[in-house]
């Protein structure tokens, strides 16, 4: 009898222990998600920020594909979203004729061909604007580019 009371005395000593290290493994790991969820947060918002960032970087440059332009006949402008290379949300690229915004094309890519016909040796300033979203909101970027127009 004395064996069994003990033998149960034991068992019952080691499971107590064994719960008591259950719950301490369980409040380290409870520990361990919180504090990686908040890293997993800051990866985030820290990823969010140079994206954003980013966008605000980038600079609007255009190169005429010609050294002059004359009035009247189609030119081109390749135009540039420095740095080059990036995949960029759909943007809507306007041009701005009289202070009017006037919608030219949509695209996603850094680089793309702007086609004008001068109508003056006067309409020598090219100015364009870029509306790119961003979550809630857009950011707008603004270039204007000075050519040589002749007759």
């Amino acid at each position: 009898m004395k064996k069994i009371l003990l033998t149960t005395l034991i068992i019952i000593t080691l499971s107590c222990n064994k719960n008591d290290i259950e719950q301490e493994e369980l409040k380290i790991l409870t520990e361990k998600i919180t504090l990686l969820e908040e890293e997993n947060k800051n990866l985030k918002d820290s990823i969010k920020k140079a994206e954003e960032d980013f966008l605000y970087s980038l600079h609007l440059v255009g190169v005429p594909h010609n050294k002059t332009s004359k009035v009247g006949k189609k030119d081109s402008i390749a135009v540039l979203l420095h740095p080059f290379g990036h995949k960029l949300p759909k943007y809507e690229f306007y041009k701005i004729e009289d202070n009017k915004k006037i919608k030219v094309n949509s695209n996603n890519s850094t680089f793309f061909n702007y086609q004008f016909k001068p109508k003056s040796t006067d309409d020598n300033k090219i100015k364009l604007f870029i509306k790119i979203p961003d979550k809630d909101r857009f950011i707008e970027l603004n270039g204007e580019i000075t050519i040589d127009v002749e007759n």
